[in-house]
């Protein structure tokens, strides 16, 4: 009996002290109007996609109020979540092994909110009041998972990070050094201290130099000494496009350089400086000078007359001028009706790289204009939105399956198996993060073997704009086409055979080390590689979510955006048992199905949407029903081809020549 009453009370004890452990842990977090602050940052995860406004006092305006009253008290529970490693606790993952092992009970699991990302935000409408944990999110910055989620952070105090940003630059991390390139040209002229740092990136080898020519036309306080500069960079062509765009900046200073530049016999040159004018004109529209009549606004209005003649004949001159589509679908709204018709003639003789242009058109212009770009854009012989094709040609029964990749694979060896079955290739994009993990090197060059399309889906599966309607951006051009470009280079890199490319890629990304390297080898950055059958030309933008603006950046680099065809919900295969959206395999199956007898054209030309994996919030993997879909398909008389096989030339009336297959 004494016994028992020993254990008893030892028993009550320790539920004493867990409760008062739980108690205490709840009240480090500051509390404002009875919430804690976890709650507080709940409700910015709160509102789905499409769905209606929450009231005012879960608002986003009203989160932003309680973190403002919060203040410095905040800070360390923020600290603590943005820091936090990804991944499940151990009791989620202990609650998804025991669904796993059985089917008779269930025990519910709730999605987890996206804590390091809230906490990310939340810091970031603190502002300059989130400078007392400067030196810890410094650290954070400097490292490479969590850079990209604490830059918004740092961008948001202004100049007072400045320190941390010229620190940033010599980091060994290219993602760094980029992310802080862009934050110092936010600061303009108040990040003139890293003026030298800056300058030593400019004639270091790689992309970041081209970006820090733009960044110190931005913060040099005597921009006029880099004229000779840029001149000189001009006759590059890896870095013609960012010298063009820091003349633009220069103003009046680099007017004369641009229009003597219009001479150079590069096409490329030509492009890039048409675009740089184009910025330039812009420019002066929203903010002319006063007065209107002086000669410097007469200079650039004889200019703009000037390059409405030369864009013409550039783009007649090739359709490899590609590159200059977006300058002259900004172009539009400032010409004559005349010109402008002509404009929206020659865009949709070239099908899929005009389609941006016809599709900004059709947004920035009234009447006539609009009605005519519309007009064009619906007789052109695939489905498109905002600029992106969605729907290949339909007088064949052919079918394009595409497949995402950015964290999960586990689907993978089953997707290939089923295609190799049918003899069938497909097409694949993957972001940066996906193809650095040395988990997913093997699955990749499997895939390089067995023929499919690669192509990028971001680097690190960036949101491009908000889900507002219309959309608003939510990256800057110069972040936007950084990641991309970063995004194909890590595509490339896949292609090479070299034992001194696989050390490369080793010593980059983490996977074992090549025996044909030594650990003494100096880390390098991705070089530049030539076009060729791993050049990929189209882009299948994260979270299927763009707009216009997003379709032109992607013509910028000479790429066309697409997008999955709607209406089978197979890209709702990603979605956990947990989640509000949750859509069932077996619904998936069926919808897909439905839509083949339903549509008048069947499938013809579709482009059908599935993911690699869904990772362990999802026991019902749809990768299990993609082999006997296959089966159902191919019987009913479908081809299975890549989107560069769907979209090629012949069908598109466009100059988009296929990839080497």
């Amino acid at each position: 009996m004494k016994h028992r009453r020993r254990a008893y009370l030892l028993a009550g004890a320790m539920l004493i002290l867990a409760g008062w452990g739980l108690w205490s842990w709840q009240t480090r977090e500051p509390v404002y109007q009875g919430k804690r602050l976890s709650r507080w940052l709940a409700m910015l995860d709160s509102v789905p996609p499409g769905e209606e406004e929450t009231p005012p006092e879960r608002s986003r305006a009203a989160v932003s109020n309680a973190l403002t009253a919060m203040g410095t008290n905040a800070l360390p529970r923020l600290l603590q979540l943005v820091s936090r490693a990804p991944g499940d606790s151990w009791l989620r993952m202990g609650i998804d092994w025991v669904n796993g092992k059985q089917d008779w009970v269930r025990i519910p699991l709730r999605r987890q909110p996206p804590w390091p990302e809230l906490a990310a935000e939340a810091l970031r409408i603190l502002g300059t009041n989130a400078a007392p944990a400067l030196p810890q999110l410094t650290l954070l910055y400097h490292q490479e998972p969590t850079c990209p989620l604490v830059a918004p952070c740092l961008d948001a105090m202004g100049p007072v990070a400045l320190d941390c940003f010229i620190q940033g630059l010599t980091n060994a991390s290219s993602s760094v050094r980029t992310l802080s390139l862009f934050s110092l040209a936010e600061l303009g002229p108040s990040a003139s201290p890293a003026v030298p740092a800056v300058e030593a990136i400019t004639r270091e080898p790689g992309p970041a130099s081209g970006l820090a020519l733009e960044v110190l036309a931005r913060i040099d306080p005597e921009p006029t000494r880099l004229v000779p500069l840029l001149r000189e960079r001009l006759t590059d062509s890896n870095q013609c496009m960012q010298a063009a765009a820091a003349l633009a900046l220069l103003g009046s200073n680099g007017l004369p350089v641009l229009v003597q530049g219009l001479t150079n016999t590069q096409r490329q040159a030509r492009i890039a400086i048409l675009t740089a004018l184009d910025d330039t004109f812009q420019q002066a529209v929203r903010s002319p000078p006063d007065p209107p009549e002086a000669s410097g606004f007469r200079r650039l209005t004889c200019l703009y007359n000037l390059r409405a003649g030369l864009m013409a004949s550039v783009i007649y001159q090739s359709k490899e001028s590609c590159r200059a589509v977006p300058s002259l679908a900004r172009l539009i709204p400032r010409l004559s009706p005349s010109d402008q018709l002509l404009v929206l003639t020659n865009l949709a003789g070239y099908g899929v790289e005009g389609l941006p242009g016809l599709a900004f058109a059709a947004r920035e212009t009234e009447g006539p204009v609009r009605h005519t770009a519309e007009t064009l854009i619906a007789q052109l012989p695939f489905e498109s939105r905002q600029g992106a094709i969605l729907r290949g040609p339909t007088d064949r029964r052919r079918i394009a399956l595409v497949f995402t990749g950015h964290e999960y694979a586990e689907g993978g060896p089953a997707i290939l198996d089923a295609l190799e079955k049918h003899q069938a290739r497909a097409s694949f994009f993957l972001t940066g993060d996906f193809l650095s993990h040395s988990n997913h090197a093997a699955l990749v060059q499997r895939l390089i073997k067995a023929g499919h399309f690669l192509g990028p889906h971001s680097d690190k599966h960036l949101l491009y704009c908000s889900w507002d309607h219309p959309p608003n951006l939510l990256v800057t051009r110069p972040q936007f086409l950084a990641d991309l470009q970063e995004n194909q280079a890590k595509i490339q890199l896949h292609y090479f055979k070299s034992d001194e490319a696989a050390g490369l890629f080793a010593r980059r990304y983490g996977a074992p080390p090549s025996p044909a390297t030594t650990e003494s080898d100096a880390p390098q950055p991705i070089p530049p590689l030539p076009a060729g059958p791993q050049a990929a030309r189209f882009f299948l933008p994260p979270f299927e979510h763009y707009n216009e603006e997003i379709a032109l950046w992607t013509r910028e680099l000479g790429m066309t955006l697409i997008n999955f065809t709607p209406g089978t919900r197979s890209n709702a295969d990603y979605t956990g048992e947990a989640d509000r959206n949750f859509v069932p395999s077996s619904v998936i199956y069926d919808s897909i199905l439905a839509r083949e007898r339903q549509d008048p054209n069947g499938l013809n030309g579709f482009i059908l949407l599935l993911h690699l994996g869904a990772g362990p919030g999802r026991q019902d993997k749809f990768h299990t029903r993609f082999g006997g879909l296959l089966d159902v398909l191919a019987a009913k008389g479908y081809e299975f081809v890549r989107v560069d096989e769907l979209l090629d030339s012949d069908h598109t009336g466009g100059s988009m020549a296929a990839q080497t297959k």
